[in-house]
């Protein structure tokens, strides 16, 4: 199929690796990665980077040079698997590639630049990767994670008597003869202090919520990039305004100490969130709008089935994940839980799918499908398949739900057509007499048509009113 819809056709099997280090990592830290980071970003990617690791020798910086068909062998990994834990693993910032053309010599090669995973003192103290952790294991596994990597400080040493440099050495006499090799010190190996944060994009406008700050006297140096990946999150999961975002950075900052306290500021905008989803429910569920396609929107001859499709699609894009779910599930006389808000921030924060794209993954699964809440693992297997095949748009979504729905439908032909075969060869092709009250419910059944492809993707009118609904509340909201 298209490249496009397969990312990882790009990687040829006889393309080389050759993995690197600019930071001596060391045993230590392999066990942060696989205590801290394994629980979630998956066993797939911590396979991939601890494969990566062994690839390098004791001695050196870097690996020798070997093909991808060789790392799949080693990992036991098909190629789409390979490719969503590459993924992962520079999502988190825990790897770069960098791409070489092929040439008459040698075939393409990805350098592979294993960053060493984070100490963690600051692992704790970025509120994001603590959060995701949290989410993942549990507060009671949490907490001893925490007390594992407590030190216990030393009591009272006493007085320094340490010696002094003038008392055990003299200054060479020729010291102002030494010339730095500056190209050379480039090419050193970094110190793990010098390795550079992960980056982490930002939809947030910035400039109009320092402009906000500056008149609460925010110092805006207080905006670490930890605070910005968590003002990101939360702007993306929750759909806060910046002037939403700016209150809870001026109720977080210490003016004292110009300090931003990252874990009240995340848990300011959790339970903001909260407090939407309650009025949400509290409020009282009017009559459906009818919302009237735009212009450019309207096709001639377009039937109900395809002007409700353009209807979802213009909510899935126009409102925030948490906004969109509940929504639907007020409308279901249901509410959004605890887990499902921390699922939500979770796949906004670490999937890379865009919010029209994870809304419409929503929408399949509590109303295409009618489930009661949105199971993790489910929604986690689906949102792994499609950032895989780097779906990043509403309409390209809806393909994959369509295309989901017909294989589920010809895997259920194929059981049951298995199943007819197998019930023949088990009675010997002997066909029991029914009797005639069996015979015609046996009659209609063989008379109800199979499932079409247009049967099993449409959008019912029941669809059309979930969408109605949908714009009605988000309206209501923005008043």
């Amino acid at each position: 199929m298209h490249s496009k819809e397969f990312p990882w056709a790009q990687y040829k099997p006889k393309d080389g690796i050759l993995v690197v280090q600019p930071v001596w990592i060391t045993e230590r830290e392999i066990q942060f990665l696989m205590q801290l980071y394994a629980p979630f970003i998956g066993k797939e990617a911590t396979l991939l980077y601890a494969t990566l690791y062994g690839e390098l020798s004791p001695s050196e910086y870097e690996s020798e040079v070997f093909s991808i068909s060789e790392l799949l062998s080693m990992t036991n990994l098909g190629m789409p698997d390979f490719y969503l834990a590459k993924t992962r693993l520079e999502g988190i910032g825990l790897l770069k590639t960098y791409r070489k053309e092929p040439t008459a010599s040698r075939p393409q090669t990805y350098t592979m630049e294993l960053q060493a995973p984070t100490s963690p003192r600051l692992f704790f103290k970025d509120a994001l990767l603590s959060t995701l952790l949290l989410n993942q294991i549990g507060s009671h596994r949490f907490e001893k994670l925490k007390q594992r990597f407590l030190v216990s400080k030393p009591g009272d040493l006493g007085e320094n008597d340490s010696a002094q440099f003038e008392e055990a050495y003299r200054l060479p006499y020729n010291m102002e003869s030494y010339t730095r090799n500056h190209a050379q010190e480039n090419r050193m190996v970094l110190d793990s202090k010098q390795q550079a944060e992960f980056e982490f994009t930002s939809d947030v406008d910035w400039d109009l919520i320092e402009g906000l700050l500056k008149t609460e006297f925010v110092d805006l140096n207080s905006i670490t990039k930890g605070v910005r990946k968590i003002v990101d999150a939360l702007y993306r999961a929750y759909g806060f305004t910046e002037q939403e975002i700016a209150q809870f950075l001026v109720i977080a900052s210490d003016l004292t100490t110009k300090v931003i306290d990252e874990e009240f500021l995340l848990k300011l905008g959790q339970e903001a969130a909260q407090d939407k989803v309650t009025q949400l429910r509290s409020e009282e569920v009017v009559e459906p709008v009818v919302v009237e396609p735009t212009e450019a929107q309207v096709v001639e001859g377009a039937s109900e089935e395809e002007l409700a499709i353009q209807q979802l699609i213009q909510a899935a894009k126009g409102m925030a994940p948490i906004d969109f779910v509940s929504s639907i599930k007020a409308q279901k006389k249901g509410y959004v839980s605890k887990a499902e808000r921390q699922l939500i921030f979770d796949l906004v924060s670490v999937s890379g799918l865009p919010n029209e794209v994870l809304n419409i993954l929503f929408h399949y699964a509590l109303v295409q499908l009618d489930n009661a809440t949105l199971a993790r693992n489910f929604i986690d297997a689906i949102a792994n398949d499609w950032a895989t095949k780097e779906i990043k748009t509403a309409q390209e979504a809806m393909e994959a739900v369509r295309n989901r729905d017909l294989q589920r439908e010809v895997k259920r032909k194929q059981q049951l057509h298995n199943a007819g075969k197998n019930n023949y060869r088990r009675q010997g092709g002997y066909q029991e007499q029914l009797p005639d009250w069996a015979k015609d419910s046996n009659a209609k059944e063989k008379q109800t048509p199979a499932p079409t492809e247009s049967q099993s993707t449409q959008v019912s009118s029941d669809l059309a009113e979930q969408i109605a609904k949908l714009k009605t509340s988000n309206q209501r909201e923005q008043q």
